[in-house]
């Protein structure tokens, strides 16, 4: 029987929750409650410092349904290598097919609603020791629907974000692409809705992570 420590990092900002999942999770030896957050910033640095094997997320942390953004931005930092591979089971209260869709959308291997709450140990454990196939269906899917966004771009999308990749300033893209700048702008919001980011430096690292 593997005796290895399973490192958990959990991110709910309800206080009830956080201390009901650790009195499940402390009951086993294995696991290891390395640290919690309760926001976007904190998860995403904590990830990186302290590498857990399993984090817990709550799709509901701050604002409706921002565990989803918190699952896509650990999934960056893995990608890019800025902290080690690990895997993520989100929390909710609904239990809603659609979300459960999101989650694995958002690079989730396990979708646990919490009045089941108590399985959650045998879960993690579960998840770290093992890949399961519903996990193997899981990152398929999630690879699946990035490739079929970024063949959603139009061409004119993939050329902005080519140069955009290549350090193009925005009047050297115009020049290029014989461009106005409000036709340019108008394309770049576009493509960042596509892309569901906020900043034109976010889209190029999503694009250059699906190139790679």
């Amino acid at each position: 029987m593997d005796s290895r420590e399973i490192k958990v990092l959990i991110i709910e900002n309800d206080l009830f929750w956080r201390k009901l999942y650790s009195e499940i999770l402390n009951k086993v030896e294995r696991i290891s409650i390395v640290g919690t957050a309760s926001n976007k910033i904190d998860a995403v640095a904590l990830t990186k410092i302290l590498e857990p094997d399993v984090i817990i997320i709550d799709i509901a942390i701050a604002n409706q349904y921002d565990g989803f953004l918190v699952a896509g931005e650990i999934g960056k930092i893995i990608r890019s290598g800025q902290t080690k591979k690990c895997k993520i089971i989100m929390m909710s209260q609904v239990e809603d097919p659609e979300l459960i869709i999101r989650s694995f959308e958002s690079g989730a291997v396990e979708f646990i609603s919490k009045r089941n709450y108590q399985t959650l140990a045998d879960k993690v454990v579960m998840i770290a020791d093992t890949i399961s196939p519903q996990e193997i269906l899981a990152k398929a899917y999630y690879f699946k629907q990035r490739e079929m966004l970024f063949k959603s771009l139009s061409n004119a999308e993939i050329e902005i974000l080519r140069y955009k990749r290549e350090g193009y300033t925005q009047d050297e893209i115009c020049s290029t692409l014989h461009k106005s700048k409000n036709t340019l702008k108008c394309q770049v919001n576009k493509l960042l809705k596509k892309l569901n980011v906020s900043s034109c430096q976010e889209a190029i690292e999503e694009y250059c992570d699906f190139l790679n």
